[in-house]
């Protein structure tokens, strides 16, 4: 379903997810996550689905050492049309 969001297709799996066409309002999320190393809680459109915006979660990934490496999402997307 967050696929269908995002208006993307299977063919992204193994991608970096923010560097896709149609997930800006997902990378600026993972930069103010990023830049305040803290979690960040928005809503948003999916380029996918217009209309009501839902909520997403970005929380920065760390590995066992303590650096960041990367982001982790969480899309509360119950169902595209």
């Amino acid at each position: 379903e967050a696929l269908r969001w995002l208006g993307l297709h299977d063919s992204v799996e193994g991608q970096v997810l923010w560097t896709l066409d149609g997930t800006e309002p997902l990378r600026a999320v993972a930069q103010a996550c990023l830049e305040a190393d803290a979690r960040r809680d928005v809503s948003l459109v999916g380029p996918g689905a217009p209309g009501a915006a839902v909520p997403v979660t970005a929380l920065p990934l760390r590995a066992a050492d303590g650096d960041v490496d990367g982001v982790l999402y969480l899309v509360h997307v119950e169902r595209v049309a």
